[in-house]
Formats: structure tokens, C-alpha cells, sequence
């Protein structure tokens, strides 16, 4: 039976430098991958927190290679979710009720910083159709 709740939960994990180690995208009621749970991992793993946040949708989708309209979605949700944890994180962008990112909890310890956070699918859902990739805008 499908969830009625489409809210899904980002852990984003850092390095002392700021460097992405780990994130996984769940959804929230089952604990379900979307997608693979870490379905952009291998292509931003290192990557410092200020090249994430300035990394443009168009060069993302540049850099992706040959995808199913499904993986495309897939990749862009993954890609918009973590760029607005990112971005709640380092107050760049509000995070709360109206925004596509809700900062739950934030751990530090000596050598990374875990983040978790709620997302919600339909704002994230609306950057995706916005930007035009996916073939949705």
C-alpha cells in the first residue's frame, strides 16, 4: 500500500574540512531508499560544501551521463535535496515549514558533522519541473 506521507528524511555527513563523505535520502514512513539511497555518492563524494552549494543544475545535468527519464528525476532530486540541506546548514536559505528543507538535528563530533533533515518532495518536486531537465517544465 502506498504512503500518503511524501516527506523523506537527508543524513548528510561531512568531513572536518567541509567535505561531503556520505548522505542518504530515505523516505520517512517506511525508511525506503529513493532510488539508491546515496544514488549521487560516487559522483560527489570529496566535493567541498562551497562547490556543492555553487554547483548550477546545468552543469550538474552536463557532467551526468546518459540517463532513463527515471534516473534523470532520480539524479535531480538527489541533487536538489542535498543542495538544500547544504544551503539550511550554512543559512543560505531558510529552512522551516515552506521551504524543501527542515534541518531536524545536527551532531558534531571531532573529525565530521552529521545532518539530518526532513524534505519535502512536492518543493523539491517544483525546483525539478522549474528547471527543465527532466522534461516535467
Amino acid at each position: 500500500m502506498p504512503c500518503d506521507n511524501v516527506t523523506e528524511l537527508m543524513r548528510v555527513v561531512l568531513d572536518s574540512d567541509d567535505r561531503l563523505l556520505h548522505y542518504r535520502l530515505l523516505k520517512m514512513t517506511c525508511g525506503g531508499a529513493v532510488g539508491a539511497e546515496s544514488f549521487l555518492l560516487d559522483r560527489l563524494k570529496g566535493r567541498a560544501v562551497p562547490e556543492l552549494l555553487s554547483l548550477h543544475v546545468d552543469t550538474f545535468c552536463r557532467e551526468s551521463v546518459s540517463q532513463t527519464d527515471i534516473e534523470k528525476f532520480l539524479s535531480l532530486k538527489h541533487f536538489f535535496a542535498l543542495k538544500s540541506v547544504l544551503e539550511a546548514f550554512t543559512g543560505h536559505h531558510a529552512a522551516g515549514s515552506e521551504a524543501a528543507c527542515t534541518l531536524a538535528g545536527i551532531s558534531l563530533d571531532r573529525d565530521r558533522v552529521t545532518i539530518d533533515a526532513e524534505i519535502a518532495v512536492g518543493v523539491v518536486t517544483d525546483l525539478i519541473r522549474s528547471c527543465g531537465h527532466c522534461g516535467g517544465g
